[in-house]
C-alpha cells in the first residue's frame, strides 16, 4: 500500500461540491499524468498531487496486489501515521479489512465515522488514521484485480455521493495505469531473467569448450573455479578428489583460501567431514547460507578459520561412482535460488566429466605403455633377421602392421642361406592380425627356417601343415598361407624353385612386363595332407621377382579391390625396377589407394644382378 497525506494548503471543502470546471481540469490532468507514469511509486505521486484537488480528500493511499495474488503490500511515506503502517503494512487479501470487501464486491466501501469503521472492521479498532471518514475503492482493470484506493476526509460531509462516484471513476484511471506499469515491470523482469539465463548458458558453453581441451584435473578445476568466481561472484573454491575406496580425500586445487587452514588440507579422512558424509549420503548439494548455519551444522568448517560465510558443496560423480567434491564460498551470507543451484550442479557435472576423462587418459596411457612394452618385447622375437648377402642377387623387403602403435605383424618374411649354399626366401600370411596372430607368426617362421634346412621346401610346408592341424582344437584353427623361394645357381644363371601353400602368386618383372608365376596350392592348417604348388623358373639378368601377401591386392577403395591386374600394371610401368624402390613403390601405392581398415602387408623383392 502506498499512502500519503494532503498538503496543508489544500481546500478541505472541495469534495462536497459538484463536479465543476476545476474538477474537469483535474481529471484531465490526472489522466495525462497517469499515462506518463512508469511504476506504482510514480502513480502514487500523481494521485497525491491531483486527487486532493479533484476529490477534496486529505488522505490518499494505494494498496497494490503483490505477484502472489494473495497479499496487499504497503509502501508508506514518512508522513503516514505509524499506527496505520503497523496495522496494514502487509496484509492478506482475505484479512477482515475494507480492501477485502471492496475487491470482493467490486464496489466502494464507505465508512463515514470512526465508530462505523471499528464496528465493521474490529481489526482497525483503536487505529488512529487521523481522518474521520474513509472510502476504500477497488482498483480493477478489466478482469484483473490490481489493488485498492484509500481516501480519507476529516469532515464526513465532504464525502458526498457525487464525490464517491467521482472517486470510482478516478480509481478506474488509477487501476489501468497500475496494471500497465506492473505489466511493464513483469515484462522487464522476465527480460532480465531471460538475459541472465542466456548469459549463464553462454558461460556454460565457454566452460564446456575449455574443459574439452583440458588435459589434467588441476587445469579443469581452475577453469570451473574461475568461472564460478566471475559468474556468481564467489570468493573462494576448492576441489577435493576421493581415492578409489572413498576413505581419503586430497585437495588438488583451491581459490581464495590462502588465509584459511583449509589451504593446508592436502589429504584428509572422509569420515572426519560432515559435509562429505552428507554429500555421499544424499548426493544432493549441501548449501550453507551464513556463518550461523555453518557453526550449527558443520563444525569442521567453523574451526578452519574461513572468511567465507556462505558455501555451496557439490558431489562430483561419474556413472554413480563418487569422484570428489567441489566447494564454493562467498564472504557474505547468501540465499541460493534454483538458478544458482542448477548452474552450480551443471558446472559440477562438467567438472566430473573432465576428471573422469583425465583419469581415463592416464589409465589409457599406462595401458598403452604396457602394451607397447609387451609388443616391443614380442617384436624383438618376431622381427626377421637382416637379409643375407648372396652374390648375384639384390634383396629388399618390408612389412607394415595393420594395428597402429605396434610393430607386430601377422604377415612375415624370412631369408637365410641353406647348408648347400642355396638362398631360401620365405613369406607367409597368418589368419588374423596384430598381436593375436603374433604367436603363430613366430612359430611358423622359425619352424620353416628349421625344416627347410633338413628337407625340400614342399616337404617343409607339408610338415608345418601337420603341426598346425595337430595343434588346432575344434574352435581354434591355426591357418596360414606361405610361399618358399629357393634360389640355386645353374649353368644358365639362377634357378628359382617356387613352392606355394595357398599363397599369392609371385610377380616376375622382365623386360618392362610383369606377370604372375607359380601354382597357388592350398592353405596350411585347414586339412591334413596339404597340396603344395611347385614351379621352377630360370631367372635372367635384371629380372625382378616380387613376393607379397594379400594385404596388397585386397586393399579396398569404395568397395573395389586394388587387385592383381592393377599391381601388374603398376610394376610394368617401372623403367629400372631396383628392389628397394620396387618395395617402396608398392607400399606407397597401396597406402594411397586404401580407404578402408588396413591389413598386414609383407613384400620381398629379388633382382638378378648383371655381375652374376
Amino acid at each position: 500500500m502506498l499512502m500519503t497525506t494532503r498538503r496543508p494548503d489544500g481546500d478541505r471543502r472541495q469534495g462536497v461540491e459538484t463536479v465543476n470546471s476545476k474538477t474537469s481540469l483535474g481529471l484531465l490532468a490526472l489522466t495525462t499524468s497517469l499515462a506518463a507514469a512508469d511504476d506504482p511509486a510514480e502513480i502514487l505521486d500523481v494521485m497525491t498531487a491531483i486527487c486532493p484537488d479533484v476529490l477534496g480528500a486529505e488522505l490518499v493511499g494505494i494498496s497494490v496486489l503483490e505477484p502472489d495474488g494473495s497479499t496487499l503490500g504497503l509502501l508508506a511515506p514518512w508522513s503516514t501515521a505509524p499506527a496505520v503502517t503497523a496495522a496494514i503494512a502487509c496484509c492478506a487479501v482475505d484479512d477482515p479489512l475494507p480492501a477485502r470487501d471492496a475487491l470482493r464486491t467490486g464496489r466502494p466501501v464507505v465508512l463515514r465515522t470512526v465508530a462505523e469503521r471499528d464496528e465493521r472492521y474490529p481489526a482497525l479498532a483503536g487505529v488512529d488514521v487521523g481522518h474521520g471518514s474513509l472510502c476504500v475503492v477497488p482498483l480493477l482493470s478489466g478482469r484483473h484485480r490490481v489493488g485498492a484506493l484509500w481516501l480519507g476526509w476529516d469532515d464526513p460531509d465532504d464525502m458526498s455521493d457525487d464525490v464517491i462516484t467521482l472517486a470510482s471513476a478516478t480509481a478506474v484511471l488509477c487501476a489501468s495505469a497500475l496494471h500497465r506499469a506492473m505489466a511493464v515491470g513483469d515484462e522487464a523482469a522476465a527480460r532480465r531473467r531471460s538475459d541472465a539465463a542466456l548469459a549463464r548458458l553462454r558461460a556454460l558453453q565457454a566452460v564446456a569448450a575449455e574443459l574439452a581441451h583440458s588435459v589434467d584435473v588441476e587445469q579443469a578445476a581452475a577453469i570451473v573455479l574461475e568461472s564460478v568466481r566471475t559468474g556468481l561472484g564467489a570468493d573462494a573454491g576448492a576441489l577435493n578428489l576421493f581415492d578409489e575406496s572413498v576413505t581419503t580425500a586430497m585437495q588438488v586445487a583451491s581459490l581464495g583460501l590462502e588465509r584459511s587452514s583449509v589451504s593446508t588440507w592436502t589429504t584428509w579422512k572422509v569420515r572426519d567431514s560432515l559435509v562429505a558424509q552428507e554429500l555421499l549420503r544424499t548426493g544432493l548439494p549441501v548449501l550453507i547460507t551464513d556463518a550461523e548455519s555453518r557453526r550449527a551444522q558443520f563444525r569442521e568448517l567453523d574451526r578452519a578459520g574461513l572468511e567465507q560465510e556462505a558455501w555451496a558443496n557439490l558431489l562430483l560423480s561419474s556413472a554413480g561412482t563418487p569422484l570428489g567434491m567441489m566447494s564454493i564460498g562467498w564472504r557474505q551470507p547468501r540465499e541460493f535460488d534454483l538458478d544458482d543451484i542448477a548452474l552450480l550442479q551443471t558446472l559440477a557435472d562438467h567438472l566430473a566429466a573432465a576428471i573422469d576423462r583425465a583419469h581415463l587418459l592416464v589409465a589409457n596411457a599406462a595401458l598403452l605403455d604396457e602394451r607397447t612394452r609387451i609388443a616391443a618385447t614380442l617384436q624383438r622375437s618376431l622381427l626377421p633377421a637382416p637379409l643375407p648377402s648372396w652374390p648375384g642377387v639384390t634383396l629388399a623387403a618390408a612389412y607394415e602392421p595393420a594395428e597402429l602403435g605396434t610393430e607386430v605383424c601377422g604377415d612375415f618374411y624370412d631369408a637365410f642361406l641353406d647348408d648347400d649354399g642355396s638362398l631360401i626366401i620365405v613369406i607367409g600370411d597368418v589368419a588374423g592380425r596384430g598381436v593375436a596372430a603374433a604367436g603363430l607368426t613366430g612359430m611358423a617362421r622359425h619352424t620353416l627356417r628349421a625344416l627347410a634346412r633338413e628337407m625340400s621346401p614342399p616337404e617343409a610346408l607339408c610338415r608345418l601343415n601337420d603341426v598346425l592341424v595337430d595343434a588346432a582344437g575344434t574352435d581354434d584353427l591355426r591357418l596360414l598361407t606361405a610361399g618358399v623361394l629357393c634360389l640355386r645357381r645353374s649353368e644358365n644363371g639362377i634357378s628359382a624353385d617356387i613352392s606355394l601353400a595357398g599363397h599369392c602368386l609371385p610377380v616376375l618383372l622382365r623386360g618392362g612386363r610383369a606377370e604372375t608365376v607359380g601354382t597357388a596350392g592350398t592353405m596350411l592348417g585347414a586339412f591334413p595332407g596339404a597340396h603344395i604348388g611347385t614351379t621352377t623358373i630360370e631367372l635372367e639378368v635384371d629380372d625382378v621377382l616380387l613376393l607379397h601377401t594379400d594385404g596388397v591386392i585386397e586393399a579396398r577403395r569404395n568397395g573395389a579391390e586394388f587387385g592383381e591386374p592393377r599391381l601388374l600394371r603398376l610394376l610394368s610401368a617401372l623403367s629400372d625396377p631396383r628392389p628397394d624402390e620396387t618395395v617402396d613403390h608398392v607400399l606407397n601405392a597401396v597406402r594411397w589407394y586404401r580407404t578402408t581398415v588396413p591389413d598386414d602387408i609383407a613384400v620381398v623383392a629379388v633382382r638378378v644382378d648383371s655381375a652374376s
